[in-house]
């Protein structure tokens, strides 16, 4: 889709269908105030507050450039040093969650709800994962006062499978979070109480309208319920709490990894709250509470998701995709999910999801697939010698512009044997390089990244 195709479907205001004044009509200069709202009213989408526009640059991702997601970013990225995938992270699952069960989007013969799971994924703890998510608790706080719920959105962050679902039959829908998602995927893995999550997870994912289980001694039937998980994590305890058959089982398919690779701008002290921008993102997300119905792609959409389609699942035949094909195919239902999330962002009145949102949604997905590759395929797929390649890669690509052999083999704990054999693969492969540099005592071995 063009620049030109976005600026109609997401800035062009609504023309005024009012009858035109009378020719006789003495005109009148418009006041400054008139010439400022005309003058924002044309402003083409690119026109993004520029922080926030620096930042979508960077991590190449795509959004709506009005609406609810930009406000919010244009809110939380300069309050914190947390990574904007990990705001557009919490974003979304906030959104699903407002939205919840009463918006069903229908695809042919399937139904879609916008229920969401996501973990922040990132490169060390100084990254500041657990500060997004805290953001979009306040602001989910402050529209359960507004809506004057019964039941907050929030479930209970610890507990038992069998504590779990009480609560939730008693709220039908909530978003549980998870400030370490991979050492909670430690744990149930080593405690027998807590080893039925996953299975619960990833039945619910698929929000029947009524879910029957039986754990113990207790049953369980819950009337339609509906659940996001928010989650973050570093990458290798993501890779220590994960194993081959979450990933074949469609657990961790279930789940929007986003990446937190981006370096961040460092933030000695952060701004002060703004209590009233506070009060009017949720105001906000309280009016987007009232859409409800079953929405429809346009035919357009349609066209635009089934050439995706097609070169998506050309993809999965490539050699080499093992893991892949199993974690690729719950992106597409991601992609009508994302693509209603951000048409009811900018259209609260909607009708149908738009070619526009749809295009918006794809490029979201395939930003995600970037970063979901080589973690999948090198880190998560029970090949050893894939998990030293991504290792010794992470390593070269972290250090640049160079780094030397003395100073790998210190920090990958690798024999000379094993680092001989990861640094041949990787330069067959074209992925990095190798020169000699002279230096005080002789020459040094350093290589780079291509």
């Amino acid at each position: 889709m063009t620049t030109t195709d976005l600026r109609k479907e997401y800035s062009t205001p609504q023309q005024d269908e009012s009858p035109a004044p009378s020719s006789k009509a003495p005109k009148q200069a418009p006041s400054t105030k008139e010439k400022a709202k005309a003058a924002s009213a044309a402003a083409p989408p690119e026109h993004l507050p520029a922080d926030l526009q620096k930042h979508l640059k960077a991590g190449a991702w795509s959004i709506p450039h009005k609406g609810f997601i930009r406000d919010y970013l244009n809110w939380a990225v300069p309050r914190t040093e947390a990574p904007l995938g990990f705001h557009l992270a919490a974003v979304i699952v906030g959104l699903a969650i407002v939205l919840a069960r009463k918006c069903e989007i229908q695809v042919g013969d399937l139904t879609f709800y916008p229920n969401t799971y996501a973990v922040c994924v990132g490169e060390s703890t100084l990254v500041r994962k657990s500060h997004s998510i805290n953001m979009l608790r306040r602001v989910l706080e402050k529209v359960e006062k507004k809506l004057k719920l019964e039941h907050g959105f929030f479930l209970a962050d610890d507990g038992s499978p069998e504590g779990f679902l009480v609560e939730l039959r008693e709220k039908q829908r909530g978003v549980r979070v998870f400030n370490e998602f991979g050492n909670f995927q430690r744990q149930t893995k080593k405690r027998d109480y807590l080893g039925g999550f996953p299975g619960l997870f990833t039945e619910l994912y698929d929000c029947p309208n009524t879910y029957r289980k039986q754990l113990s001694q207790s049953a369980f039937q819950i009337e339609r319920p509906f659940l996001c998980l928010l989650g973050a994590t570093t990458r290798e305890w993501l890779v220590d709490g994960m194993d081959e058959s979450d990933i074949r089982g469609g657990y961790l398919a279930r789940f929007l990894l986003f990446p937190g690779k981006e370096e961040p701008e460092l933030i000695p002290i952060t701004p002060p709250r703004n209590e009233e921008t506070e009060e009017q993102l949720a105001q906000q997300l309280a009016e987007l509470s009232k859409i409800s119905g079953a929405f429809e792609p346009t035919e357009k959409a349609k066209k635009v998701y089934s050439d995706w389609y097609i070169k998506h699942r050309e993809e999965l035949k490539q050699p080499g995709m093992g893991l892949l094909s199993a974690y690729y195919g719950r992106l597409e239902g991601y992609v009508w999910k994302i693509a209603f999330i951000f048409e009811a962002t900018t259209k609260p009145k909607l009708q149908s999801i738009s070619e526009a949102s749809t295009q918006l949604a794809i490029q979201f997905v395939e930003r995600l697939k970037k970063d979901l590759k080589p973690l999948i395929q090198n880190e998560l797929q029970p090949n050893p010698l894939a998990k030293l390649l991504e290792r010794v890669r992470r390593m070269i690509h972290k250090a640049g512009p160079r780094i030397t052999r003395t100073q790998l083999l210190e920090n990958s704990h690798l024999t000379s044997r094993q680092l001989d054999m990861v640094i041949k693969t990787l330069e067959e492969r074209e992925e990095i390089e190798h020169e000699s540099v002279k230096r005080v005592g002789g020459t040094v071995t350093v290589y780079k990244a291509r």
